[in-house]
């Protein structure tokens, strides 16, 4: 146990970026985050819990659908869950954010993962890429992630379980990532691996699923009975709607250019979805 007081300034000092939460603590089940931001978020809401904004330095305007909060300095506001709201600054605010572990998403910059990035966002969850294209950062800021995690730099671990860090995950690799989530997914947290793009292979253990109550959660969207499409299509085309559908499928091609298309997928070298026009 560290007996090392934490410096607000001197973290603050680490972050660049906004809009790039840093986690600095961690209390249970949530997490302590300091950030700079500036400008406009999305409307969102967190259906499962309240979110806690408190000031450090700047004013912070808080949106919500029946009027405004204003924070200074030295200040708080607890939104409460189910609550839509949308942060505001003129000009730079640093805060601290108190908010459950996060959701994260790998191989996000695809199709798949780009749609989920958005739906989670839009809903209020701290929505976190882990990418291999380095390239991407502004492209998967702009359609909603919080912090990106490039894969290169990530340290998988060896041990069967490894610290926990997130409230649940989205696979699209499977192999030694989807292994690492299954190490690193706190407890009661799911998983669902709807794609095998590094490896089919899974090479785990059974103490993450016992010792966590983890889920690991295969989809098959092919066998999915008519019903549930239909429920699930509307929540799509309602709360889960995606914001950000005209940068996720900005490249239309014909019919006729499919086949000329599909090299750039094996390659590894496409960014969101492409949209192919039939008629």
């Amino acid at each position: 146990m560290s007996h090392t007081p934490l410096n607000f300034g001197d973290k603050l000092k680490l972050i660049n970026d906004h809009w790039s939460p840093r986690i600095i603590a961690e209390m249970n089940d949530y997490q302590f985050k300091l950030v700079k931001i500036q400008g406009d978020f999305v409307w969102h809401d967190h259906p499962d819990t309240d979110e806690t904004f408190i000031v450090i330095a700047g004013e912070l305007r808080i949106d919500l659908r029946d009027g405004a909060v204003t924070l200074g300095p030295g200040e708080m506001y607890v939104v409460p869950k189910g609550v839509e709201h949308k942060p505001y600054a003129e000009h730079e605010v640093q805060m601290m954010l108190i908010e459950p572990r996060g959701v994260v998403n790998t191989g996000a910059a695809g199709g798949v993962g780009s749609v989920a990035i958005d739906m989670l966002a839009s809903r209020g969850y701290e929505a976190v890429a882990l990418t291999g294209k380095a390239s991407e950062e502004a492209y998967l800021r702009e359609i909603g992630a919080s912090r990106i995690l490039l894969r290169e730099e990530l340290d998988l671990g060896k041990r069967p379980m490894e610290k926990a860090q997130w409230g649940g995950a989205i696979d699209n690799l499977g192999g030694d990532y989807l292994t690492w989530l299954t190490r690193t997914v706190d407890y009661g947290g799911n998983i669902a691996s709807i794609g095998l793009a590094a490896s089919a292979a899974l090479n785990t253990t059974v103490l993450p699923f016992i010792l966590r109550a983890i889920c690991l959660l295969g989809i098959n969207s092919v066998d999915t009975p008519a019903d549930l499409r239909r429920a699930v299509w509307a929540r799509i085309g309602s709360d889960l709607k995606p914001q950000h559908l005209d940068t996720i499928g900005s490249k239309t091609i014909s019919f006729d250019e499919l086949p000329d298309a599909f090299q750039a997928y094996i390659d590894g070298t496409v960014t969101g979805r492409v949209v192919v026009e039939i008629a």
